[in-house]
């Protein structure tokens, strides 16, 4: 068994669990501020904000259950492929959020497809570890990406906090008191952007061991 410093330092492991952060943390911060950012930029009334945020989760939960079932059956053995075009999907989904910011109703069905892609990404991740890991890193590499990725619901979403309360217009004491909310679809499409660019990366680096289906050495 490998002891944790080298678990630690093995590029695979690490790249999973940059990506699993950064999934994780962009997902949560979606989550969390789409609520306030629907309710003081877009000026939605409190109710209507909570429905829709609500949905976000809805999609996300409903994307978890029947894309694991269609990556399952359809990409075997080939889950980094469907990985890939999940989370491009995912970025057009918040691209979409980002540009349509005159119209909330195009802004909730982007935010949506969004989350139905989202849905199965970890699992997605732990999948793709599970095969591809040398079989000596299986048990701690997957523990590590797991802590290690949850982590990023912790610093993503106040990244974003942080963002909302120094940008945008300052009041006499240097807060801006939530005005930096209008960087919110920046935010997003930028977190989920750069997720979809370290798997394509990721992939075209390691295309021969992927498409040979053997493990990372």
């Amino acid at each position: 068994e490998p002891v944790m410093m080298e678990t630690i330092c093995n590029k695979y492991v690490f790249f999973y669990s940059i990506a699993l952060f950064t999934y994780v943390g962009s997902e949560l911060s979606v989550g969390v501020w789409l609520n306030n950012y629907l309710f003081r930029v877009q000026n939605v009334s409190e109710q209507n904000a909570s429905y829709i945020t609500s949905s976000y989760w809805l999609f996300m939960t409903l994307g978890r259950f029947f894309m694991g079932f269609f990556t399952g059956r359809y990409y075997k053995d080939k889950e980094i492929h469907a990985q890939v075009a999940y989370c491009f999907f995912v970025s057009l989904g918040c691209l979409g959020f980002w540009i349509f910011e005159s119209s909330v109703r195009l802004q909730v069905i982007c935010i949506c497809i969004a989350g139905w892609f989202v849905g199965p990404l970890f699992g997605t991740t732990i999948i793709i570890a599970l095969k591809t890991l040398p079989k000596r890193f299986s048990l701690n590499g997957i523990s590590l990406i797991a802590g290690f990725g949850g982590t990023g619901a912790a610093i993503i979403p106040s990244i974003m906090g942080y963002v909302s309360e120094n940008f945008g217009n300052q009041n006499n004491d240097g807060t801006s008191d939530g005005a930096g909310l209008i960087y919110f679809p920046d935010v997003v499409f930028i977190s989920f952007t750069v997720a979809a660019f370290l798997w394509l990366g990721f992939y075209l680096l390691n295309k021969h061991t992927f498409d040979s289906k053997i493990r990372l050495k």
